[in-house]
């Protein structure tokens, strides 16, 4: 499955704040043949429900705003990368991109491999330790 951009820095990603935005650019400066297509805001997970009977679609539209979103999902070869993109990342971003990898395996079962992943712009006491424990790939750019 190839993602719907190609790896390469844009002038704005979807979701992203302008920190989360300079982060990931100086990964991709950094590591440019990393992944060979990426996903941006990837909806993951039962969305929550919501009262029907409102008019021209909102509650849909609700429910689907609802779904958990992964930053970016980065893809090379059979394998697929779960990514958040954090400023100042601690230790409660294990749990949610652990959750967002299961979410998406569970929905995309044709990968290989699956990695959570965080990619961060500063170092914070125990966190690479963390990280291997967890599994989690982690980086820090600066």
């Amino acid at each position: 499955m190839a993602g719907k951009y190609k790896y390469e820095l844009m002038l704005s990603y979807p979701h992203m704040s302008k920190d989360e935005a300079y982060i990931w650019e100086l990964f991709m400066l950094k590591y440019p043949d990393y992944f060979e297509s990426v996903d941006y805001d990837v909806p993951v997970g039962t969305p929550r429900e919501y009262p029907k009977g409102y008019p021209f679609g909102i509650t849909e539209l609700m429910e689907q705003k609802s779904r958990k979103r992964i930053d970016v999902v980065g893809y090379s070869m059979d394998k697929a990368f779960i990514i958040e993109v954090e400023r100042n990342a601690m230790p409660s971003v294990f749990g949610d991109v652990l959750a967002k990898t299961k979410l998406f395996k569970e929905e995309h079962p044709e990968f290989k491999e699956y990695f959570p992943m965080v990619i961060t712009d500063r170092e914070n006491p125990d966190m690479i330790r963390l990280a291997k424990d967890f599994g989690v790939i982690f980086y820090i750019v600066w």
